[in-house]
């Protein structure tokens, strides 16, 4: 072996290991109090479908989520070997998201350099949208995952040194196939992600003239036949489309706001001032527009460019497509695709800056600030104050009552809120465990997640047989009054009363 190809195979050694590093450190830094921040609605749904039977998911889907039906198939299984609690429910994203980082070493490493694809982990790490992700039990991580793994074996297959071992080529275009579908069934907008591929492959013919016309066509049948296979998968999801029927379709402002700071910064999910995504938005473009410059300064255009500015503006642009002339269906939710690209071009203004003294301290200050931001949504999406009912305090509350006295007999009555209430047992069995449901909740219907509500005057009604009851209501719904009367009506008094983001928790026992 020569001098050359040692030192090649020392550089790729060292890259992977830097990507395994990351891996373990994205892991746990993922996992650690994932499930501190309660479940929202949406993580109850995936609970709901991936603990029913097989046959019950089956029947699920083919009325509603069959977009989701390969996310709920994963946490199908990986429930059957650990169990269903808050925190397996996570555990998944958080892993995916590590990976996705990983594999930005080597993606990085390809298309800039080796200290490049590192800083692009750190910064998916660090940016906010991963976090949450990682934090998510919906298959956000996971399709950011499927995009870098796609993206990083179409720059394998359409490598010029691959191309001498015709094998290492078939190779990488059959991991691109089924990887690109496997993104496809997790997300169907990925599709826009693979005709961003196609872009790059086309470009890439461009760039090499006739010594590409193999490469090329080779790689567009593959797109090709993964458009075709995904046909009757998006057939299928489009009778299903009155799911997202609330979408709205964006303005020129806020399609821009989506695009360049939503869809990487925001947290949704928590109470958050938009003042911290904006200042990150806004150092993130200012380094990216910096790597962009240096790329098409070095080249004419940069290689890399072709990859990553397709993969940023396709997915975007072709979901406003579809929101004018089908339906809306533009949200940052469907954006997490195209999350990495960012990284990486934030990644290339990094490495540029760093080769000159003076620019490189201004690259430090930028990165420090970017791992600063992101260590306050690090800390923002376990603890912040979730928009939605904080499910997770009340049943910290109730489990806290519980094991204070086991002996009481305890039942739990439902009320009526503007969201299903029966969420706080879907995502928190073990808090409850010994608790009566006093108002007899059915079971979930075979094509739909949430059953029909229990009636809470029945509910009230079945008091007598418990000595502790705990009222789950809507803050400011007048049930809370009418059920305190009735319940006292029954001899009980009211223990203590907790309001958790808009649902009140009211305790009542036996009177002495």
């Amino acid at each position: 072996m020569s001098h050359q190809a040692a030192d090649r195979v020392t550089s790729q050694r060292n890259v992977w290991l830097a990507a395994a590093v990351v891996f373990v450190l994205g892991a746990g830094l993922n996992v650690a109090w994932a499930a501190q921040r309660t479940l929202w609605l949406d993580e109850s749904a995936s609970v709901i479908s991936a603990t029913r039977s097989w046959a019950a998911l089956a029947e699920l889907v083919r009325h509603i989520d069959v977009v989701h039906a390969a996310y709920y198939a994963v946490l199908h299984v990986w429930f059957d070997l650990v169990g269903y609690s808050p925190l397996a429910l996570r555990v998944p994203s958080a892993v995916a998201a590590a990976a996705a980082a990983a594999l930005l070493v080597p993606l990085g490493a390809r298309l800039l350099s080796a200290r490049a694809g590192v800083l692009a982990a750190i910064v998916f790490l660090a940016t906010p949208a991963v976090l949450l992700a990682a934090t998510n039990g919906r298959s956000q991580a996971l399709e950011m995952l499927a995009a870098v793994a796609a993206s990083l074996l179409v720059l394998v297959a359409v490598d010029p040194s691959t191309a001498r071992k015709r094998w290492h080529t078939a190779a990488a275009w059959a991991g691109y196939a089924v990887v690109a579908y496997a993104g496809v069934l997790l997300d169907l907008w990925i599709v826009f992600l693979i005709a961003a591929h196609a872009l790059t492959v086309l470009l890439l013919w461009w760039r090499r003239g006739r010594s590409g016309n193999r490469a090329a066509l080779i790689g567009l049948g593959v797109i090709v036949i993964v458009a075709v296979f995904s046909a009757p998968f998006a057939v299928l999801a489009a009778g299903q489309s009155g799911q997202i029927g609330w979408l709205k379709a964006p303005t020129v402002s806020s399609g821009f706001r989506t695009v360049f700071r939503d869809a990487s910064f925001l947290l949704p999910l928590v109470q958050q001032s938009p003042r911290w995504p904006t200042v990150a938005a806004i150092i993130s473009w200012l380094l990216a527009i910096v790597g962009i410059v240096r790329m098409l300064r070095t080249h004419r255009p940069h290689p890399s460019l072709g990859l990553l500015i397709p993969w940023f503006v396709v997915p975007p642009l072709g979901l406003l497509v579809v929101t004018v002339l089908v339906s809306p269906t533009f949200t940052d939710r469907y954006l997490a695709m195209s999350v990495p690209a960012l990284s990486l071009l934030v990644a290339a203004g990094l490495d540029a800056l760093m080769h000159r003294r003076l620019t490189a301290i201004v690259a430090v200050i930028g990165l420090v600030l970017l791992l600063v931001l992101g260590g306050s949504a690090w800390k923002q999406v376990r603890w912040g104050i979730p928009v939605t009912a904080d499910f997770h305090a009340v049943a910290d509350e109730i489990r806290t009552e519980r094991l204070a006295d086991r002996t009481d007999r305890a039942g739990i009555i439902y009320g009526t809120m503007a969201r299903p209430p029966t969420q706080l047992r879907v995502d928190y069995p073990q808090q409850l465990q010994g608790v009566t449901d006093l108002g007899r909740t059915p079971a979930p219907p075979a094509d739909g997640f949430w059953p029909a509500h229990g009636d809470v005057g029945a509910a009230v009604g079945r008091s007598d047989s418990v000595d502790v009851v705990w009222y789950v209501g809507q803050t400011d719904s007048p049930e809370v009054r009418l059920v305190t009367q009735a319940i006292l009506g029954h001899g009980y008094r009211p223990a203590e009363t907790n309001t958790y983001g808009g649902v009140t928790l009211i305790e009542f026992r036996t009177a002495p």
